[in-house]
């Protein structure tokens, strides 16, 4: 999975718990659980990056 593609992911993901939230007033996401999400995705990020730094040994 490219970097790009999870950046289309997280902006989907983040539109549905906004659309969730909006949906169900009564029971919206809990910020706690979004924060974990993009924590994640942050990490997720990081690691990609470096491993395209990584020099390949196919």
């Amino acid at each position: 999975m490219t970097a790009v593609a999870l950046c289309k992911v997280k902006a989907q993901w983040k539109f549905i718990t906004m659309a969730a939230g909006f949906s169900q007033p009564n029971q919206s996401v809990p910020t706690a659980m979004v924060t974990s999400t993009d924590k994640l995705y942050d990490k997720v990020n990081e690691l990609t990056q470096l491993h395209a730094a990584l020099p390949v040994n196919q």
